[in-house]
């Protein structure tokens, strides 16, 4: 299978050069998980889209530091491309900005949460369960870091996991699509880089709490299962 990666932003040269950059983490993630697959990253935020819906098998959206809400030429690009996604019935997973900008496209609406910010690792509760999720887990935990949220779903959206802080926090769309607030793809030392960098305007409480919570366990990998076999891989 040949996944393509819609990398929406990038890391910082300093944490690019330890971690690499957002697809390579991805890449790195599935790799132990589906040893055959491909990979094809599309840095759709300095323009460069797919000429086809049918370029790849499946489809991957990134996390961002931009909001799906932004005047950007490029935003507005990917969204008409993720409709085109949609209605084509191509398997496509969404992360973060990823996850908004799939709810976005569809119909919904994401704004600057006044819940502030989640960082570190945030725990949600599968409400229902799929066949896709082998091996089960009532509940997850993956490492965040965003203030944006998702406020009102798209009428094809269906919630799959929740909490109190983040109400709509995986969403899965007909069979082909799904979305995740959390990132898999982070290992917990990157997060923990940057956020004791300072340097995204987090509260020191939130980053405080953030830090404290990198010392349990991730799901990370068990939600990259998930995906692989969401997605036919």
């Amino acid at each position: 299978m040949k996944l393509g990666i819609l990398q929406c932003d990038d890391t910082s040269p300093e944490t690019a050069a330890r971690f690499g950059n957002y697809g390579g983490m991805f890449e790195k993630a599935f790799h132990p998980v589906v040893p055959d697959m491909t990979f094809h990253r599309y840095r759709v935020h300095d323009g460069n889209l797919p000429d086809s819906v049918d370029a790849c098998d499946a489809w991957l959206i990134s996390g961002s530091k931009y909001g799906v809400y932004d005047q950007k030429t490029w935003v507005g690009a990917l969204i008409r491309f993720v409709v085109q996604l949609y209605e084509a019935g191509k398997k496509t997973l969404g992360v973060c900005f990823g996850h908004q900008l799939m709810a976005q496209a569809l119909g919904g609406s994401v704004e600057l949460s006044d819940k502030g910010w989640g960082v570190g690792l945030m725990e949600n509760r599968v409400i229902i369960q799929k066949n896709w999720m082998e091996p089960f887990q009532s509940y997850l935990s993956l490492l965040a870091c965003h203030q944006d949220q998702i406020v009102r779903i798209p009428s094809c959206a269906k919630v799959i996991a929740s909490s109190a802080f983040c109400p709509y926090y995986m969403l899965q769309y007909g069979e082909h699509f799904l979305g995740v607030q959390g990132h898999p793809e982070f290992d917990p030392e990157y997060l923990r880089v940057i956020l004791m960098a300072g340097q995204l305007g987090i509260p020191d409480t939130s980053i405080e709490k953030g830090l404290i919570s990198l010392y349990r366990e991730s799901h990370g990998k068990l939600m990259i299962q998930w995906m692989a076999r969401f997605i036919g891989a």
